[in-house]
């Protein structure tokens, strides 16, 4: 379970629905294969997520998501019965 202050890892969604152009979403929306290396591939209208700013970019990771909160779809509760390292 994740303590109250936690900051890191920051989960960044690639909200492909928002940063692809409808027209390449329908050409990829069922091509699951293709999908997985989309987060390596340029978007048409790049956001948080946006590889080539992320490796490249002339911010830190720190600098560019400062103010950033995680994406709504982050998980921070045990989804396995099996917690314990004992």
């Amino acid at each position: 379970m994740a303590p109250h202050d936690k900051r890191w890892p920051l989960v960044i969604s690639a909200a492909f629905t928002q940063t692809l152009s409808p027209e390449r979403w329908a050409q990829l929306r069922w091509r699951f294969f293709r999908l997985h290396f989309q987060y390596l591939c340029a978007f048409d209208r790049p956001g948080d997520y946006d590889y080539f700013q992320i490796t490249a970019g002339p911010l830190t990771l720190g600098q560019r998501y400062a103010d950033r909160p995680a994406s709504k779809s982050r998980i921070e509760r045990a989804t396995s019965g099996y917690r314990s390292v004992a």
